[in-house]
Protein backbone atom coordinates (compact mmCIF):
# COMPACT_ATOMS: atom_id res chain seq x y z
CA UNK A 1 0.00 0.00 0.00
CA UNK A 2 3.05 2.70 0.98
CA UNK A 3 4.22 1.59 -2.78
CA UNK A 4 0.33 2.91 -4.33
CA UNK A 5 0.36 6.18 -2.13
CA UNK A 6 3.85 6.90 -3.23
CA UNK A 7 3.05 6.48 -6.94
CA UNK A 8 -0.29 8.67 -6.39
CA UNK A 9 1.80 11.38 -4.84
CA UNK A 10 4.30 11.53 -7.50
CA UNK A 11 1.76 11.58 -10.20
CA UNK A 12 -0.25 14.11 -8.44
CA UNK A 13 3.17 15.73 -8.23
CA UNK A 14 3.48 15.41 -11.63
CA UNK A 15 0.43 16.39 -12.78
CA UNK A 16 0.66 19.51 -10.73
CA UNK A 17 3.84 20.57 -12.91
CA UNK A 18 2.40 19.98 -15.91
CA UNK A 19 -0.71 21.94 -15.58
CA UNK A 20 1.35 24.73 -14.30
CA UNK A 21 3.96 24.39 -17.08
CA UNK A 22 0.66 24.34 -19.58
CA UNK A 23 -0.39 27.37 -18.09
CA UNK A 24 2.64 29.19 -18.40
CA UNK A 25 2.76 28.10 -22.17
CA UNK A 26 -0.51 29.08 -23.01
CA UNK A 27 -0.22 32.50 -21.24
CA UNK A 28 3.26 32.62 -23.44
CA UNK A 29 1.42 31.99 -26.96
CA UNK A 30 -1.60 34.47 -26.13
CA UNK A 31 0.80 37.16 -25.49
CA UNK A 32 2.70 36.18 -28.38
CA UNK A 33 -0.64 36.98 -30.60
CA UNK A 34 -0.81 40.53 -28.52
CA UNK A 35 2.49 40.93 -29.43
CA UNK A 36 1.82 39.96 -33.17
CA UNK A 37 -1.40 42.45 -33.35
CA UNK A 38 1.39 44.95 -32.33
CA UNK A 39 3.59 44.87 -34.79
CA UNK A 40 0.30 44.37 -37.55
CA UNK A 41 -0.51 47.62 -36.51
CA UNK A 42 2.72 49.09 -36.94
CA UNK A 43 2.88 47.82 -40.41
CA UNK A 44 -0.65 48.88 -41.17
CA UNK A 45 0.25 52.61 -39.80
CA UNK A 46 3.19 53.32 -41.90
CA UNK A 47 1.56 52.26 -44.79
CA UNK A 48 -1.78 54.56 -44.36
CA UNK A 49 0.99 56.90 -43.92
CA UNK A 50 2.51 56.40 -46.78
CA UNK A 51 -0.70 56.12 -49.19
CA UNK A 52 -1.79 59.49 -47.58
CA UNK A 53 1.84 61.24 -48.21
CA UNK A 54 1.22 59.71 -51.79
CA UNK A 55 -2.71 60.90 -52.50
CA UNK A 56 -1.25 64.12 -50.93
CA UNK A 57 1.15 64.68 -53.40
CA UNK A 58 -0.88 63.72 -56.41
CA UNK A 59 -3.50 66.49 -54.96
CA UNK A 60 -1.09 69.13 -55.22
CA UNK A 61 0.31 68.27 -58.55
CA UNK A 62 -3.47 68.31 -59.66
CA UNK A 63 -4.11 71.44 -58.11
CA UNK A 64 -1.05 73.12 -59.58
CA UNK A 65 -1.67 71.80 -62.67
CA UNK A 66 -5.42 73.10 -62.92
CA UNK A 67 -3.81 76.70 -61.96
CA UNK A 68 -1.57 76.52 -64.89
CA UNK A 69 -4.36 75.28 -67.01
CA UNK A 70 -6.45 78.22 -65.86
CA UNK A 71 -3.47 80.76 -66.40
CA UNK A 72 -2.72 80.77 -62.87
CA UNK A 73 0.45 81.45 -61.25
CA UNK A 74 0.74 78.20 -59.13
CA UNK A 75 3.54 80.00 -57.26
CA UNK A 76 1.57 83.67 -56.16
CA UNK A 77 -2.24 84.85 -54.62
CA UNK A 78 -4.44 81.70 -53.33
CA UNK A 79 -2.58 78.60 -55.32
CA UNK A 80 -0.06 78.08 -52.94
CA UNK A 81 -2.93 78.42 -49.84
CA UNK A 82 -4.66 75.88 -51.55
CA UNK A 83 -1.20 73.38 -51.62
CA UNK A 84 -0.43 74.29 -48.41
CA UNK A 85 -4.07 73.30 -46.71
CA UNK A 86 -3.62 70.36 -48.98
CA UNK A 87 -0.66 69.17 -47.17
CA UNK A 88 -1.70 70.47 -43.41
CA UNK A 89 -4.86 68.16 -44.11
CA UNK A 90 -2.39 65.24 -44.58
CA UNK A 91 0.10 66.20 -42.54
CA UNK A 92 -3.22 66.19 -39.52
CA UNK A 93 -4.45 63.24 -40.65
CA UNK A 94 -1.08 61.90 -40.21
CA UNK A 95 -0.61 62.61 -36.89
CA UNK A 96 -4.35 61.70 -35.41
CA UNK A 97 -3.60 58.08 -37.13
CA UNK A 98 -0.10 58.04 -35.37
CA UNK A 99 -1.67 59.24 -32.11
CA UNK A 100 -4.68 56.74 -32.96
CA UNK A 101 -2.40 53.56 -33.52
CA UNK A 102 0.35 54.72 -31.01
CA UNK A 103 -2.34 54.24 -28.24
CA UNK A 104 -3.77 50.63 -29.95
CA UNK A 105 0.15 49.36 -30.07
CA UNK A 106 0.52 50.44 -26.14
CA UNK A 107 -3.18 48.78 -25.28
CA UNK A 108 -1.50 45.31 -26.93
CA UNK A 109 1.93 45.26 -25.01
CA UNK A 110 0.11 46.24 -21.52
CA UNK A 111 -2.24 43.17 -22.57
CA UNK A 112 0.59 40.86 -23.39
CA UNK A 113 2.49 42.17 -20.90
CA UNK A 114 -0.99 41.54 -18.26
CA UNK A 115 -1.17 37.85 -19.80
CA UNK A 116 1.95 36.83 -19.48
CA UNK A 117 1.85 38.28 -15.44
CA UNK A 118 -1.21 36.22 -15.05
CA UNK A 119 -0.23 33.55 -16.78
CA UNK A 120 3.20 33.23 -13.84
CA UNK A 121 0.98 33.73 -11.30
CA UNK A 122 -1.47 31.18 -12.36
CA UNK A 123 1.37 28.63 -12.96
CA UNK A 124 2.78 29.30 -9.39
CA UNK A 125 -0.70 28.83 -7.72
CA UNK A 126 -0.83 25.59 -9.14
CA UNK A 127 2.26 24.52 -8.13
CA UNK A 128 1.82 25.50 -4.09
CA UNK A 129 -1.34 24.16 -4.34
CA UNK A 130 -0.08 20.82 -5.60
CA UNK A 131 2.10 21.49 -2.80
CA UNK A 132 0.01 21.97 -0.10
CA UNK A 133 -2.37 19.06 -1.73
CA UNK A 134 -0.09 16.97 -1.53
CA UNK A 135 1.57 18.01 2.31
CA UNK A 136 -2.16 17.66 3.56
CA UNK A 137 -2.55 13.88 2.43
CA UNK A 138 0.55 13.11 4.81
CA UNK A 139 0.19 15.93 7.85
Amino acid sequence: MCDFATAATAISIGSGIFSAYSTYQQSKAEAGVYDYQASVERTNQALREDDRLLSMRRNIGTQTAQFGALGVNPLSGSSPLATAETAANTARDIFNDRFTSTNEQNALAMSAANTRSAGKQEAVGTLIDTASSTAKRYA
